[in-house]
């Protein structure tokens, strides 16, 4: 949750986040209320700038493509602790957020689920990357074309 909390709320110059088993909804979760209410008071205002789902309404930032899987079987899930639904109501209502979420049934959140899917976030991040620095090497090539011609 920290790293998607920071990624909405710095708005960095990224085209695409990838997460697994996230608590997208803390403020509205049992696990969340209590955890809040502990640190942050009982001003449920004050908590909405550390809920993801709360972010995704509010972002403004470029254009985001979110990758998120959840384990279909987590006892978190089931137990509404996570939301997960939550967070992308809030995503599909934000033109700037697209959010693919991904439901992997039999998987709960432990170490065969974040293995099995391993592969697609590296995979996605890779051809982030790529692109971004094809791009970049496309334009400094062009520009030291033009600088020595």
């Amino acid at each position: 949750m920290e790293l998607l909390l920071l990624h909405l709320k710095i708005q960095e110059n990224t085209s695409v986040f990838r997460c697994m088993h996230q608590l997208q909804n803390p403020s509205e979760c049992p696990w969340g209320v209590k955890a809040f209410t502990g640190f942050l008071g009982e001003n449920k205002q004050a908590w909405k700038q550390y809920d993801a789902t709360h972010l995704a309404k509010e972002y403004d930032g470029p254009k985001l493509e979110i990758l998120l899987d959840q384990g279909g079987d987590d006892p978190y899930l089931t137990d509404k602790q996570l939301l997960p639904e939550n967070f992308a109501a809030s995503c599909s209502s934000n033109k700037l957020l697209n959010l693919n979420y991904r439901t992997q049934q039999g998987y709960d959140h432990g170490y065969f689920f974040i293995m099995s899917f391993m592969e697609d976030h590296s995979t996605l991040l890779l051809n982030t990357f790529v692109d971004t620095v094809s791009f970049v090497m496309f334009s400094l090539g062009n520009l030291t074309r033009n600088v020595y011609i």
